[in-house]
């Protein structure tokens, strides 16, 4: 009987070669897949036609994609099944940036059994960020409010998921159709939300009793940011509106009621000496986040103080 003898070696491609004891007349040395898979020939395997497709890409689908239109004209192809036994990782892809050429990225992806995720008829790509396998994404916005534009959700977020998957709409817009109260004050625009865009929402930024606003807030989410003072007859102590200091003394019309107090600063609770404060209200007096000690009251012609 005659022999013949047949290189393991896998010429072809070498990272596609079978161990020894794997090498025979049909695959001379060569790993073999199937023809839903390709050649990973990273991890030295055959993988399956779309299963490890990155955020913004899903598996092919035959029934879905033969009517795909934008995604062959915009990579110039006729099919998107060009997944198979042929495609060798080392040989085929380019292993591109998907930032800086997303076109050769793409194709990749094609190769490996993978299309761009389609974000919506109404959304474009820059309004959208995929977040999750399988084509599920939020719109695209920045917590931090220094970028143009910013888009929002129509309706509120999957509760399971976190994701829009729906229409986005642009953040200032909303903004744009937002007023705030002209005849009162204490108001804020808040940031933009998904399901509602911007809404207008009440400061917290003075003490809840015994003070008012006098502004509302020039920031978009600055709750914070409405200025306010305290009713009249209180004071500003520790961060609440106190009343003002006992007045011992009544003055009549055209005069100026004087303290003489002592106090000490908050928080360091330095004590002050005492010092004379002219006054004709306490409201005048403004607001000091001071704690005071009255020692004596007088009463002196307005011009005189």
């Amino acid at each position: 009987m005659q022999s013949r003898l047949i290189s393991c070696d896998c010429l072809y491609n070498p990272y596609q070669t079978l161990p020894y004891d794997q090498c025979d007349y049909t695959n001379k040395g060569c790993r073999q897949c199937a023809s839903t898979q390709y050649q990973d020939d990273l991890y030295a395997r055959c993988t399956a036609c779309g299963s490890v497709c990155p955020l913004g890409f899903r598996a092919f689908n035959a029934s879905l994609d033969a009517g795909n239109t934008a995604v062959k004209s915009k990579y110039k192809l006729t099919s998107l099944n060009l997944c198979g036994p042929g495609v060798s990782t080392s040989q085929d892809l380019s292993f591109a940036d998907p930032l800086y050429d997303p076109i050769a990225y793409g194709m990749d992806q094609i190769k490996m059994g993978c299309v761009p995720c389609d974000c919506g008829a109404l959304n474009a790509p820059q309004q959208v960020v995929f977040v999750l396998p399988g084509c599920h994404w939020v719109c695209k916005r920045d917590p931090t409010n220094q970028s143009e534009p910013d888009y929002y959700c129509k309706k509120p977020l999957n509760p399971l998921l976190g994701t829009c998957d729906q229409q986005c709409l642009d953040c200032q817009g909303s903004l744009s159709s937002l007023v705030l109260p002209s005849s009162s004050f204490g108001f804020y625009i808040q940031s933009c939300q998904d399901g509602v865009g911007h809404l207008v929402g009440n400061c917290t930024s003075k003490p809840t009793d015994n003070a008012f606003y006098t502004s509302n807030s020039p920031h978009v989410g600055d709750s914070k940011g409405c200025s306010w003072q305290c009713n009249r007859g209180f004071q500003l102590l520790r961060g609440t509106c106190v009343q003002c200091l006992q007045q011992l003394t009544t003055c009549a019309g055209g005069q100026a009621q004087v303290l003489s107090i002592s106090f000490h600063l908050a928080p360091s609770l330095q004590l002050i000496p005492s010092l004379h404060i002219c006054r004709s209200s306490c409201h005048a007096m403004g607001p000091l986040d001071i704690s005071t000690v009255l020692l004596a009251s007088w009463c002196l012609p307005i011009a005189a103080c």
